[in-house]
């Protein structure tokens, strides 16, 4: 008997273990390496191009070109979700000895890091000084806003907002500061 589950042991790990590979094989199939270009095609004189590699999901481009602005997300591996963004932007510099006006163009990362804070897609719960919610890890590798379940106590949801409870002459209502310095009340509908 101990022979058998020896025996099964080995041939379920060799089917697990062969299945892992052909799933990082498709993993790596699936997501490319490309060159981004910032500013153009190639640098002069009085511009400067500059560019970087990306890991791109399922693309059958081998280079991309951003202008001013343009952004692209790139995965951080073959096998994560974890993405950054990074985005294309131009500066101009003048040369008052010479004259020349110098555009240089810059790949910036924008937004992640590849050193994700928390695993894309958990969540956690927040909370603010007048409401408790949830936030989602993003594709980012960070936290998105906390997203409002209900309000603490003290607290009354109104058209989504959580206002501070107060006592009018009539039962419990709501406070809505107006402009610095004053408020208003209401009974609660």
């Amino acid at each position: 008997m101990q022979k058998i589950k020896s025996s099964w042991f080995r041939f379920w790990a060799a089917v697990l273990a062969f299945v892992g590979v052909m799933h990082s094989k498709d993993a790596d199939a699936a997501r490319k390496t490309v060159t981004v270009t910032c500013g153009g095609t190639q640098s002069t004189d009085q511009i400067h191009v500059t560019s970087a590699e990306c890991k791109l999901e399922s693309t059958t481009t081998t280079s991309i070109s951003l202008g001013d602005g343009g952004t692209v997300q790139c995965y951080c591996d073959d096998t994560t979700l974890l993405q950054y963004q990074m985005t294309c932007s131009k500066s101009t510099t003048y040369d008052a000895n010479s004259e020349i006006a110098y555009t240089i163009w810059s790949l910036s990362n924008t937004r992640g890091t590849c050193k994700a804070e928390c695993t894309v897609g958990a969540t956690r719960s927040c909370s603010t000084s007048s409401y408790t919610g949830t936030q989602t890890c993003n594709v980012f590798g960070t936290w998105n806003t906390c997203n409002k379940t209900s309000c603490k106590s003290g607290y009354l949801l109104i058209d989504d907002t959580c206002y501070p409870e107060c006592t009018v002459d009539d039962g419990t209502g709501f406070e809505i500061t107006i402009y610095e310095g004053s408020s208003s009340s209401s009974t609660e509908a």
